[in-house]
């Protein structure tokens, strides 16, 4: 942490970045953002396992953008968001330095996407992990029961949409929860809007989806939404071949046809 700090000092005084985006820990010693311009502030930095938050949705937002030379401190979910928002166009005239660790806890700099594309591509592992078997369980559900099973935690909804903030995949200006003329997501928290919703946000991340697991982690009604574009990011990498935030230049399963293209997804 030490070393991390320093350096984000030396990168601020020489003015190669004008702002950070990395983690503390408040009084109560939890781990929260920090975001400063002050070479000062670096001595704060905290960056280890507990810091779980996916950063990049900050990078997201104009009052951000508009410092252009970004240091953030990312895990290896972030740093496939990053490179999946660069392959989507989004930091066009922006310089950002991603910081992070390797398995021997060294501090690893990056400063170009295809830094962090070699960084993905040796660190990468596929997790077998609670998420996973979880989707499993659901696969073998028929499909009433899958159904019963969304049915029965979406209800729960009460269109907060903490799922959106937090996703660095939901950077649209306006959403379509936000329009009312025509309304094409009813507002009510009742089951047809929230089944509505919910349906709409999976298939505009699926195949973009990098599972940082940020919609289950800030839902305040504990649903597990993750598995929702975890199971559409499986079929996807079945049928397509397509893993989110690989590639600084990759196109998008949903938006691109090849003549090879399996048809067998169309019921």
């Amino acid at each position: 942490m030490k070393e991390l700090s320093l350096r984000v000092e030396e990168l601020l005084n020489s003015q190669e970045i004008s702002l950070m985006i990395g983690y503390r820990r408040n009084i109560n010693g939890e781990i929260k953002p920090l975001i400063f311009s002050s070479p000062e502030m670096a001595e704060r930095l905290v960056f280890n396992s507990d810091c779980k938050q996916n950063l990049i949705a900050y990078l997201n937002k104009p009052e951000i953008k508009a410092f252009k030379n970004i240091g953030i401190a990312l895990n290896l979910t972030g740093l496939r968001s990053l490179l999946q928002l660069i392959a989507e166009k989004r930091f066009q005239g922006m310089n950002i330095i991603a910081f992070t660790f390797d398995n021997n806890a060294k501090l690893i700099q990056l400063n170009t996407s295809d830094e962090i594309e070699n960084f993905i591509e040796m660190n990468y592992k596929k997790q077998i992990d609670e998420v996973f078997n979880k989707v499993q369980q659901l696969n073998a559900m028929t499909r009433e029961e899958r159904w019963d099973f969304w049915v029965d935690e979406l209800k729960d909804c009460i269109k907060c949409y903490a799922c959106r903030s937090v996703c660095p995949m939901c950077y649209c200006e306006k959403c379509s929860v936000e329009c009312n003329n025509p309304q094409w997501v009813p507002t009510a928290t009742h089951g047809q809007g929230n089944m509505e919703w919910h349906i709409m946000r999976a298939m505009h991340l699926a195949g973009r989806c990098v599972e940082c697991n940020e919609c289950a982690r800030a839902c305040p009604m504990d649903i597990p939404l993750n598995l929702i574009t975890a199971k559409l990011n499986q079929d996807i990498e079945a049928d397509f071949g397509l893993l989110a935030g690989m590639k600084a230049k990759s196109d998008y399963a949903l938006s691109s046809y090849k003549f090879e293209d399996k048809e067998n997804f169309i019921r």
